[in-house]
Formats: C-alpha cells, structure tokens, sequence
C-alpha cells in the first residue's frame, strides 16, 4: 500500500538472541530501513526520527516484563497526536490457554486487530479462532510460513473460511495417508 519508501521498522526487543539481526533482515528483504530501540534511543525518539514515513511497524517482545512500560510509551505517543494501531501477533500454533494469556496481556493496549501466524504449522484453527472471537479481535492477516512477503496474506471476506477448508481438506488426507481413522467411537 504504502511501497517501501514510506516504510520503517522499529524493534524493541533487545531481549531474544538475534532479534535485532532478524528484524534487519526483514528489513533488507523489503527495502525498508530499521531502528532498534535501546537504551541511546528511546521508542518516542525512533519514531519520531522516522516521522516522515506513513507507516512504522514496531516490533516488540512478546511476553515481556517491560510490557507495562511499552504500553505507556504507545499512549504517550498517541497523546501527542500520532495515530497509533496495536496488532497482536498470535502464533496458531500455541495453546489455547496462552493466546489467552497473550490477548488478556495486550487487551489494554486497545488491540485494533491480530495477525495470525505460524498457519503451517497447525492442523486446524478452531481452537485459535475461538479465542479470536471471544475477544471480539478483527484478524488483519495471516501467515502461512517463512517465506516474507510471500506468506502473508490480507484476510478478506472468505478468505478465512476457504483457508479453513483446505487445511481442513490437508489434514485429512495426512491422516488418510498415515493410516489413521478421524471417527469418534460412541461411549459415556
């Protein structure tokens, strides 16, 4: 939408090993520049320092002790102005009760919507999209492998219902091959 001019990165996650060096390859990959967040450059002065670009997409660590802090960052940028969107990222893959946790931990940094990623890796998304929905979460995207840009996909209408399908479809027919049998047998 916007081409890779008008794009920036941000990552405060100083805390995984390699993080940095992964959100920079992204960045080369799509010809955006990237800024990490540390302690010589604060979130409000990275993205202030990229303020002519129209879209700046903030990476963050997932389950951090400095949420808290991250949180009142956004809303003190919001404060001044700057229109700010928080999109969860929710691996598929992971259990229930943590994409519980995960919504629960950032449902107060007014979640505009979610990405859901790690589609390969999952057989089905009924439990993930259960959570989706009891908390009301638009899904934005999807990412269906390691493959950047071209494993990510908008969700538009449909679109949803037909990648539940042919997951469906595919784990069917893995189920087929490795001779296993997807009939519940009755019983108390």
């Amino acid at each position: 939408k916007h081409g890779p001019e008008h794009v920036a990165l941000v990552t405060t996650d100083t805390q995984r090993i390699a993080a940095q060096e992964q959100i920079r390859t992204f960045g080369r990959i799509l010809g955006v520049p990237v800024c990490v967040v540390d302690e010589d450059c604060n979130l409000e002065k990275a993205i202030s320092n990229l303020g002519y670009k129209r879209l700046i997409l903030v990476d963050t660590p997932g389950h951090s002790k400095d949420h808290e802090m991250l949180s009142r960052d956004l809303e003190h940028i919001a404060s001044k102005g700057i229109p700010v969107q928080t999109i969860l990222t929710l691996a598929s893959n992971s259990h229930p009760r943590l994409q519980e946790r995960v919504v629960s931990q950032y449902q107060g940094a007014s979640l505009s919507a979610c990405v859901l990623t790690k589609l390969d890796e999952t057989p089905s998304l009924g439990e993930t999209l259960g959570v989706v929905v009891k908390h009301h979460l638009p899904i934005a995207y999807v990412a269906n492998g390691q493959q950047v840009p071209n494993d990510i996909d908008v969700v538009r209408p449909g679109s949803l219902v037909t990648l539940v399908e042919s997951m469906s479809r595919a784990f069917t027919a893995q189920e087929a091959g490795n001779g296993l049998s997807s009939k519940v047998v009755g019983g108390n």
